[in-house]
Protein backbone atom coordinates (compact mmCIF):
# COMPACT_ATOMS: atom_id res chain seq x y z
CA UNK A 1 0.00 0.00 0.00
CA UNK A 2 1.18 3.49 -0.50
CA UNK A 3 1.47 6.06 1.77
CA UNK A 4 1.08 9.45 1.37
CA UNK A 5 4.54 9.99 1.82
CA UNK A 6 4.50 14.15 1.59
CA UNK A 7 4.36 13.94 5.37
CA UNK A 8 7.61 13.25 6.20
CA UNK A 9 10.51 14.92 4.48
CA UNK A 10 12.35 12.61 2.41
CA UNK A 11 15.41 11.15 4.21
CA UNK A 12 17.46 8.05 3.86
CA UNK A 13 15.81 5.99 6.43
CA UNK A 14 12.20 3.97 5.40
CA UNK A 15 9.43 2.55 8.11
CA UNK A 16 7.75 -0.56 6.60
CA UNK A 17 4.47 -1.81 8.00
CA UNK A 18 1.93 -4.50 6.97
CA UNK A 19 4.31 -7.54 8.24
CA UNK A 20 2.94 -10.93 9.01
CA UNK A 21 2.86 -11.34 12.95
CA UNK A 22 5.04 -14.39 12.66
CA UNK A 23 7.75 -13.10 10.25
CA UNK A 24 11.33 -13.11 10.90
CA UNK A 25 14.44 -11.10 10.99
CA UNK A 26 16.16 -13.03 8.06
CA UNK A 27 12.25 -12.85 5.85
CA UNK A 28 12.21 -8.81 6.86
CA UNK A 29 15.68 -8.60 4.66
CA UNK A 30 15.40 -10.54 2.33
CA UNK A 31 13.28 -7.94 -0.25
CA UNK A 32 15.03 -5.04 0.29
CA UNK A 33 18.95 -6.94 -0.14
CA UNK A 34 18.84 -6.54 -4.32
CA UNK A 35 18.58 -2.60 -3.73
CA UNK A 36 22.07 -0.94 -4.13
CA UNK A 37 23.12 1.47 -0.90
CA UNK A 38 21.25 -1.31 1.24
CA UNK A 39 23.24 -0.18 4.89
CA UNK A 40 20.84 -1.97 7.82
CA UNK A 41 17.46 -3.47 8.00
CA UNK A 42 16.23 -3.16 11.96
CA UNK A 43 12.70 -5.33 12.67
CA UNK A 44 10.99 -3.97 15.88
CA UNK A 45 8.18 -4.82 17.23
CA UNK A 46 5.68 -2.44 18.88
CA UNK A 47 2.34 -3.49 20.92
CA UNK A 48 1.30 -6.31 18.79
CA UNK A 49 2.53 -5.44 15.36
CA UNK A 50 5.95 -5.66 13.75
CA UNK A 51 7.50 -2.91 12.27
CA UNK A 52 10.58 -2.23 10.60
CA UNK A 53 12.92 0.32 9.49
CA UNK A 54 15.38 0.51 6.24
CA UNK A 55 18.34 2.50 5.96
CA UNK A 56 19.76 3.27 2.95
CA UNK A 57 23.59 5.21 2.33
CA UNK A 58 21.32 7.85 0.18
CA UNK A 59 17.65 9.40 0.01
CA UNK A 60 17.79 8.67 -3.76
CA UNK A 61 18.20 4.74 -2.96
CA UNK A 62 15.06 4.86 -0.09
CA UNK A 63 13.20 6.69 -2.32
CA UNK A 64 13.41 4.42 -5.08
CA UNK A 65 12.98 1.14 -3.37
CA UNK A 66 10.11 2.71 -1.57
CA UNK A 67 8.66 3.37 -4.96
CA UNK A 68 9.34 -0.40 -6.17
CA UNK A 69 8.54 -2.32 -3.20
CA UNK A 70 5.01 -0.11 -1.91
CA UNK A 71 2.21 -2.52 -2.23
CA UNK A 72 4.63 -6.07 -2.36
CA UNK A 73 2.67 -8.62 -1.11
CA UNK A 74 5.02 -9.92 1.45
CA UNK A 75 3.02 -13.67 1.69
CA UNK A 76 -0.12 -15.11 0.78
CA UNK A 77 -1.80 -13.15 3.67
CA UNK A 78 -0.23 -9.73 3.10
CA UNK A 79 -2.36 -6.97 1.81
CA UNK A 80 1.43 -5.37 0.82
CA UNK A 81 3.76 -3.54 2.73
CA UNK A 82 3.08 0.44 3.57
CA UNK A 83 6.27 2.14 3.22
CA UNK A 84 6.71 5.96 4.50
CA UNK A 85 10.16 7.53 5.50
CA UNK A 86 10.88 7.29 8.73
CA UNK A 87 9.79 9.99 11.51
CA UNK A 88 13.75 10.85 12.05
CA UNK A 89 15.84 9.21 9.31
CA UNK A 90 19.29 10.74 8.93
CA UNK A 91 18.99 13.80 6.19
CA UNK A 92 22.91 12.71 5.36
CA UNK A 93 23.72 9.16 6.07
CA UNK A 94 25.94 8.45 9.00
CA UNK A 95 29.29 7.22 8.15
CA UNK A 96 29.05 4.01 9.56
CA UNK A 97 32.90 3.21 8.50
CA UNK A 98 34.63 6.51 9.81
CA UNK A 99 32.82 6.01 13.27
CA UNK A 100 33.58 2.29 13.19
CA UNK A 101 37.32 3.75 12.65
CA UNK A 102 36.88 5.96 15.28
CA UNK A 103 36.24 3.83 18.29
CA UNK A 104 38.60 1.26 17.18
CA UNK A 105 41.29 3.70 17.12
CA UNK A 106 39.81 5.37 20.36
CA UNK A 107 39.81 1.61 21.82
CA UNK A 108 43.49 0.96 20.73
CA UNK A 109 44.79 4.68 22.49
CA UNK A 110 43.16 3.33 25.48
CA UNK A 111 44.88 -0.11 25.56
CA UNK A 112 48.31 1.16 24.01
CA UNK A 113 48.15 3.99 27.39
CA UNK A 114 47.32 1.55 29.75
CA UNK A 115 49.74 -0.93 28.48
CA UNK A 116 52.65 1.70 28.74
CA UNK A 117 51.62 2.97 31.99
CA UNK A 118 51.64 -0.61 33.30
CA UNK A 119 54.72 -1.53 30.93
CA UNK A 120 57.42 1.48 31.77
CA UNK A 121 59.52 1.58 34.78
CA UNK A 122 58.61 4.92 36.58
CA UNK A 123 61.27 7.52 36.32
CA UNK A 124 63.30 8.27 39.15
CA UNK A 125 63.43 11.91 40.64
CA UNK A 126 66.66 13.68 39.42
CA UNK A 127 69.16 15.12 42.01
CA UNK A 128 70.73 17.65 40.55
Amino acid sequence: MVRDSRRQAPNNVLHVTGLPDDVTNREVKHPFMPFDGLLEVRLRRIKDKFVCFVEFDSISAAKYCMEMLSGYPFDERSEGLTIDYARSGNKEPRDRDRDRDRDRDRKRDDDRGERRERDEPKAEPSVW
